[in-house]
């Protein structure tokens, strides 16, 4: 964390940060998250040094660096990491962390056959899952065929809690669905019920 935060303690950004604005929303979901990942995920389970860490990469990941396209995410690692004494080998152990977690979660999710297990299902099923359980917002954007629908009902077929198939998700709490058609007819009621409808299940 101290790493983290020491690489943006320069004048120069100093002043460029005082022309820009930070969402509290972030601040507020790495909290929550860094929580829900040291005391509720599984995968990041190990000694309390590698707990921390994990979580903290994780939630990184999770409220800053999955939003990222491709090039965006290697200058993103870059801001991070340039304070430090081996910048290489902690974008590494940056990336590692999150393969790892993501090809166990693959191994440990029941998939339809013929479906290409693609760097998008992964993550989108990834943070489908870790955003459901957390009750953090999530907005999956892209073209018809990128896996959206896909990883939201990969999930809702395998979160059933105690009664899931695989022992992983046995340990995690059940997954409710709750579905809406958006059209050009749909108005903003329509949408605040089903949203009004799940808050009252999960209460």
């Amino acid at each position: 964390l101290h790493r983290i935060s020491s690489s943006t303690c320069n004048e120069e950004e100093i002043v460029a940060r005082s022309r820009s604005s930070v969402s509290l929303r972030d601040i507020q979901r790495v909290f929550s998250l860094f929580s829900f990942f040291v005391k509720d995920f599984p995968l990041t389970k190990g000694t309390e040094q590698h707990q921390y860490r994990a979580s903290m990469i994780h939630t990184i990941a999770v409220v800053y660096f999955f939003k990222l396209d491709s090039t965006s995410r290697s200058r993103f690692l870059d801001k991070i990491t340039k304070e430090s004494t081996n910048p290489s080998r902690e974008k590494d152990e940056f990336m590692s962390v999150l393969d790892r977690t993501l090809t166990t979660l693959i191994s440990e999710t029941q998939i339809p056959d013929g479906i290409a297990i693609t760097d998008g299902l992964k993550e989108n099923i990834f943070m489908t899952l870790i955003c459901s359980l957390s009750c953090t917002p999530l907005v999956i954007i892209g073209p018809p065929g990128s896996s959206k629908t896909l990883s939201v009902n990969i999930i809702d077929y395998n979160a059933k809690g105690d009664q899931s198939q695989k022992r992983f998700y046995r340990q995690l709490s059940k997954v409710d669905t709750f579905h809406y058609q958006c059209s050009r007819t749909s108005t903003s009621k329509e949408v605040s019920s089903v949203f009004e409808k799940a808050i009252d299940r999960q209460a």
